[in-house]
């Protein structure tokens, strides 16, 4: 007994020794030339200029947010006394409750209750988007990174659904006399909610890096407003001390879930360990030297539930596609600052297409996974099986999307650099390449590298610094 209480003793003791480790890398990544050529490479800033230069960022006091807004309440007085009970427990959602008021003298009027808003208005009234206007007014200190519209009208559509929708981008739910009577014989409050927010599966895969795992981990509570999600973090044979302390750590944290293997068959391995055992109705691929921005998860789930959306990934200070931008955050205190004005300041840019996303942050509805599969494990240790699972994607007919409105941080290649030197690097990088065009009967490097290296000079010569 004494014995495994000094293991876990000194597995905890190395590990605050390496997320301190990990944080003065992070805290000195703009101050030296030499770190920034050799660890991130591609993303090279002036530095003998702006490194000099103090950044600050608009300090912004605010609170990410989900938000629901029932039209047509006054239909259904006891599925609104649920929400009134469901709300109470829920800190991170807005609820929205909107009735229609026949008396042709009824204004706009608008009452608070702790995280339940109250609307009264009368058609006549709702002129130049007045409504809209006044929900702005009364969500000040938050911004609804992900909205859902619950139309409760009893003609099947409602004018002020398709304003509120427009305006926050969002889904339109129209329930049934059915669908009401079931969700009021839900036998809890999650059990509720979960209609309007369906559940999420995290899949993290860590290998010998128990600092930047833990950092990830962290970053994942203390940033995720979406009300339900659970973590899978799968352990490909580490043996430093990563095992003994996650094993631990699932104990404290009731939405982790800890996956031990005997075997370390590379990222796409990893990942479809934790894909066997994802119960949610999205799948999140997540590499663990990423740090996650306040609200991340609800700003991209907001745009993998539409349709034609196969899969969907933030923008970040580190990839190899059209999703990197110029940040100068030079501490984690700035990067902090910098992820919730750029996350504010962003909200309502639009998504666009790209050809690939890289899976160090991707997001997709279980539909889309059980029609496009699993990640190919011929591309072993790691590099394009992000590539090849945007081709499936696509070829199912699905689109792959870039979210502005989300930031998240990337370390870059920890996993890769530690097992490979710069040389196997670029082995492993030609020999899964060459595995991907034969897969693919195609050039990679006409039909995606030259595109690629032509952006990232652009980027690196002519676009701003954020």
């Amino acid at each position: 007994m004494r014995d495994v209480e000094n293991m876990e003793k000194n597995v905890v003791k190395a590990l605050e020794s390496e997320v301190v480790e990990a944080k003065n890398e992070l805290n000195t990544l703009y101050t030296s030339k030499a770190f920034l050529i050799s660890k991130i490479g591609e993303n090279i800033l002036s530095v003998l200029t702006s490194s000099k230069k103090k950044i600050e960022w608009e300090h912004i006091n605010c609170k990410p947010s989900n938000a629901v807004f029932f039209i047509g309440a006054e239909n259904y007085p006891a599925f609104i006394d649920r929400v009134r009970s469901v709300a109470k427990k829920f800190s991170t959602i807005l609820f929205f409750i909107v009735e229609y008021k026949t008396s042709l003298n009824c204004e706009c009027k608008i009452t608070k209750n702790d995280n339940i808003i109250y609307l009264f208005w009368h058609r006549n009234s709702i002129k130049n988007n007045d409504l809209v206007k006044q929900i702005f007014s009364h969500v000040e200190n938050n911004f609804i990174c992900n909205a859902v519209v619950v139309d409760l009208s009893r003609n099947g559509e409602n004018d002020i659904s398709q304003l509120v929708a427009s305006c926050f981008s969002a889904s339109i739910l129209r329930l049934n006399e059915k669908t009401i009577k079931d969700l009021l014989r839900a036998e809890n409050e999650m059990d509720f909610l979960k209609y309007f927010f369906p559940s999420a599966s995290i899949i993290v895969v860590n290998h010998n890096k128990i600092a930047f795992t833990k950092m990830c981990i962290d970053s994942i509570i203390n940033n995720t407003v979406y009300p339900f999600y659970e973590i899978l973090l799968v352990d490909n044979a580490s043996n430093d001390g990563s095992k003994e302390y996650f094993s631990m750590l699932e104990a404290d944290i009731p939405a982790l879930k800890f996956i031990s293997r005997n075997v370390n068959d590379g990222f796409s391995g990893g990942v479809n360990e934790g894909l066997r055992s994802a119960k949610g109705d999205f799948i999140v691929i997540l590499n663990n030297d990423v740090i996650v921005s306040r609200g991340w998860l609800s700003g991209l789930i907001k745009h993998a539930i539409k349709e034609n959306a196969g899969i969907v990934g933030p923008v970040t200070n580190l990839c190899g596609t059209e999703a990197m931008i110029k940040v100068r955050y030079r501490t984690v205190e700035e990067m902090a600052a910098f992820m919730n004005w750029y996350n504010f300041n962003h909200k309502d840019v639009k998504a666009f297409k790209v050809k690939t996303l890289n899976l160090f942050c991707a997001v997709m509805r279980r539909d889309v996974f059980e029609k496009v599969g699993f990640l190919d494990e011929r591309f072993s240790v790691g590099m394009f099986e992000d590539d090849d699972y945007c081709m499936r994607i696509k070829e199912e007919g699905f689109e792959v999307i870039c979210a502005p409105n989300v930031f998240v941080h990337h370390f870059g290649r920890v996993s890769l650099l530690s097992l490979l030197d710069r040389k196997n690097y670029r082995k492993i990088f030609k020999e899964n390449r060459k595995k991907f065009e034969e897969k693919w009967r195609l050039n990679w490097w006409v039909t995606r590298g030259l595109s690629l290296r032509l952006k990232r000079i652009k980027l690196l010569l002519f676009d701003r610094y954020y």
